[in-house]
């Protein structure tokens, strides 16, 4: 029996970092070298599972071996289908990396996570979270989204797209002290055993960042068996059927300056359509 559930696996040389973050990519090739950027200059490692992506995201993540990513694996979609890749994958690093690291991130591959002050780098709240005796941390959705105002010509998503709304939707579990790693069940919904941060911590979330991507994404990349069930998900079969559902008007979201994040709601992203009047 392998030893990896992939296909494929490449190992790099760390840079002594003392934490450890995974990347689980499906066709988001634009948004993984921003968000290894952010993982490495705040001290982690990172493990990149590709998931059967038809894009760029195998390329460009071996072209970050030794750069921040210390690990790539091809995961076959058949053999690890959507509903069992945060398990396979928790198992996995449980058994691979068990007291290598003392912190494990685990940011969906189009998110940014930050600490409480984004002034200060992510890095310092991990650590004085695990000073203090924490062991994990919810995060609340703050969803930047591409509109006409955007400059085109910059590749960069993080650095294009500066709209955003907070969703209000339950907080996701995004981070732990690595020793807490339990068995993750989808998307990372089931709680850590011990201390939870008694504030929350927000993520920069980039779902659409263009037109295109955006139309990709509804059509394609999220209409996969397994991805839509129960209560879960129904948005993108709305954008699939309303295509001008994922245009929104830059004057309705807040403006990032880089420093702070508001709170007030100003614009709902994901709408139910009985609630929009049909």
């Amino acid at each position: 029996m392998s030893p990896f559930p992939g296909r494929r696996r490449i190992l790099a040389r760390g840079a002594g970092c003392p934490y450890l973050a995974v990347l689980l990519c499906y066709n988001d090739d634009d948004m993984l070298a921003p968000v290894i950027a952010h993982l490495a200059a705040n001290r982690h490692d990172v493990v990149v599972w590709n998931h059967g992506s038809e894009d760029r995201t195998g390329e460009i993540a071996l072209a970050h071996l030794g750069r921040g990513v210390v690990e790539y694996q091809a995961i076959d979609r058949a053999e690890v289908p959507f509903k069992a890749l945060y398990e396979t994958c928790s198992r996995y690093l449980a058994a691979e990396y068990a007291g290598r690291y003392e912190w494990l991130s685990w940011p969906d591959q189009d998110e940014i996570l930050e600490g409480p002050d984004l002034a200060r780098p992510y890095h310092e709240h991990v650590a004085e979270a695990l000073a203090a005796g924490i062991d994990w941390v919810e995060f609340d959705n703050f969803v930047f989204w591409f509109t006409d105002e955007d400059d085109a010509a910059e590749p960069d998503p993080v650095k294009r797209i500066r709209r955003y709304n907070l969703y209000v939707c339950p907080p996701r579990i995004r981070a732990w002290r690595f020793s807490r790693t339990n068995v993750r069940r989808l998307g990372n919904s089931n709680p850590i055993e011990g201390t939870k941060s008694p504030v929350n911590w927000p993520l920069r979330h980039y779902p659409m960042r263009s037109a295109a991507q955006a139309r990709r994404r509804a059509e394609h990349d999220r209409n996969q068996p397994g991805f839509q069930f129960s209560d879960k998900n129904w948005h993108y079969e709305r954008f699939r059927d309303d295509a001008s559902s994922v245009l929104v008007p830059a004057a309705k979201l807040h403006r990032f300056d880089g420093r702070t994040l508001s709170r007030d709601v100003t614009f709902e992203f994901y709408k139910r359509p009985d609630r929009l009047g049909g």
